[in-house]
């Protein structure tokens, strides 16, 4: 808990509409406490541990009792609940993943329906992601998706069936070795592109893969009789783009093979 953050948060909110996420009592009564000197109502949502063990209360009577507790901070609104059943990467079938993720978002209805009965409101009920958003969003309860990486998609997220969404962003390598026939090397390694979830695939170009990437090398095993030499640009597109747009300073928008916009990355660098 860090008092300097959770007072300017809270003079942010007097000139904007802010939600944090609390899970901790210590946490929400300084946030209350820095509400009432400021003279507003921080609007605030409880996190509840559905599936990742990561932040969160626990589902059921310890979820409605941290909430009796936070309704009585008067420096605070509580505006609902939030649970994330994680995107599933693993499930690559489309009806598997539903029913996997269905059974986490019972866990949160039966926990929503406890506080309610506890007589407190829940206002909204925030869930799901870009592997589960056509799922969360049949529960009319829920009010928010959280779904992000959809806006760019990668090819990790490009496997799951069912979800309805192009890669938009991809990483331009230039082509700078092609020592052997079978070996490319272009100027992309993992400074360019993470590689938690596997390596990036090259974009429409057949018998062409990557297959390990050092620093500032990526190395693809490609066909021998494939016309790719060296200066040509490959367009890879990234096994995750959340942490690999994390990597660079500005977006180029391209339509239509023309360059329409440039956009600052600009967030890149501040993790907090």
């Amino acid at each position: 808990m860090d008092p300097e953050k959770i007072e300017r948060l809270v003079r942010l909110a007097r000139s904007c509409s802010i939600t944090v996420l609390v899970d901790n009592l210590r946490v929400a009564r300084a946030t209350s406490e820095a509400a009432r000197r400021h003279g507003i109502k921080q609007g605030v949502m409880v996190e509840i541990d559905i599936r990742d063990e990561r932040c969160g209360t626990r589902p059921g009577k310890p979820t409605v009792e941290f909430v009796k507790e936070l309704a009585k901070l008067e420096g605070l609104e509580l505006r609902g609940l939030m649970g994330y059943e994680g995107p599933f990467f693993e499930i690559l079938e489309f009806e598997k993943r539903r029913t996997a993720a269905r059974e986490l978002l019972l866990v949160l209805k039966e926990t929503m329906e406890m506080v309610e009965s506890a007589g407190v409101d829940v206002r909204d009920v925030s869930a799901g992601s870009t592997g589960t958003y056509n799922i969360t969003g049949e529960y009319s309860k829920i009010t928010e998706i959280e779904a992000g990486s959809y806006v760019f998609m990668d090819s990790t997220y490009r496997k799951l069936a069912g979800l309805g969404f192009s890669c938009a962003l991809t990483v331009l390598a230039t082509v700078i070795s092609r020592p052997v026939p079978e070996r490319v090397v272009v100027n992309t390694g993992w400074k360019c592109a993470t590689q938690e979830l596997g390596m990036p695939v090259v974009k429409d170009v057949e018998d062409a893969e990557v297959h390990h990437l050092a620093e500032e090398h990526g190395l693809i095993r490609a066909n021998p009789e494939s016309k790719i030499d060296v200066g040509d640009k490959l367009e890879l597109i990234p096994s995750h783009c959340c942490t690999t747009v994390n990597l660079h300073d500005q977006y180029y928008g391209i339509r239509n093979d023309m360059l329409e916009a440039v956009w600052p990355v600009s967030a890149r660098g501040k993790s907090e």
